[in-house]
């Protein structure tokens, strides 16, 4: 079954970066792992006052899915990073790269450039394929030192928080919803 695609419209979105690591004991000492590259994120999604009919499709997309079925979202405010941000510093071998996102919309939401930290000059680069995982390959290698900067625009694989949905009555007919939804890193697209 192929996960549909929802945009919600509230009146508050908070992301909370959630790291998945184990710890391992080598008697002498610990080592924590991280089991994803980067980390996965829990959306907090708060409406102030919808009204019953829209209380209702809340509620139905929510009985639908509980925790076990994902689904699309456009991250709200969270989807686009419209400013070019820092992604690695190149070490002169690597070639392949990750964003902190993972569902890329297209190739077209997406532009690398190469920072020389000496110099403080910015080139755009065509020398790379963007893949929707989030993973940047360098066709050409970027010299070490030099730093990688990005801008894109993404979507969440999500799931409900089974037990999160919180919903009261304000006033007649008006309600406030507030529910999560945890981001599922382990899934591919």
């Amino acid at each position: 079954m192929n996960p549909i695609t929802l945009t919600f419209t509230p009146s508050l979105i908070r992301r909370e970066a959630i790291t998945y690591t184990t710890v391992t004991d080598y008697g002498t000492s610990f080592q924590l792992f991280n089991h994803m590259r980067r980390p996965a994120y829990r959306f907090t999604l708060t409406y102030d006052a919808i009204s019953r009919a829209h209380m209702h499709v809340v509620e139905g997309f929510h009985a639908a899915h509980q925790g076990g079925m994902p689904f699309y979202w456009d991250g709200g405010e969270f989807g686009a990073v419209e400013n070019y941000v820092f992604i690695a510093t190149a070490d002169g071998k690597t070639t392949s790269y990750y964003l902190p996102n993972r569902g890329i919309f297209n190739t077209s939401s997406f532009s690398a450039r190469i920072k020389n930290v000496n110099t403080l000059t910015t080139s755009v680069t065509g020398d790379y394929f963007i893949r929707s995982t989030g993973e940047i390959l360098f066709t050409v290698t970027p010299t070490s030192g030099q730093e990688i900067e990005a801008r894109w625009s993404c979507y969440y694989l999500l799931n409900y928080d089974p037990n999160s949905l919180k919903m009261e009555q304000v006033a007649r007919n008006v309600y406030r919803a507030e529910f999560q939804l945890t981001e599922s890193g382990l899934v591919s697209f």
